[in-house]
């Protein structure tokens, strides 16, 4: 992780673009604070780096608490 802080912006963290665990524990952290759209996002930037069966079942209950059933079932099932 690189860690980048500013109080006078919203940039609390940057994180390396190849770095997938540091896209996953990020994700999962989003996913906790119930900021699922974005905990998506940074999921999937962490599995196109490497393929993870957390991952990718952390990718199918983010879609399962938008509601998004088949979606999420799709993760959770690959």
């Amino acid at each position: 992780l690189n860690y980048t802080f500013n109080c006078m912006s919203t940039t609390l963290l940057t994180i390396d673009d190849n770095n997938c665990s540091a896209h996953a524990i990020k994700g999962i952290a989003l996913l906790y604070l119930g900021k699922i759209n974005e905990a998506i996002k940074e999921l999937i930037k962490s599995n196109n780096i490497v393929e993870a069966s957390s991952v990718l079942n952390n990718i199918g209950i983010a879609y399962l608490n938008i509601k998004m059933y088949e979606e999420g079932l799709q993760w959770l099932i690959t």
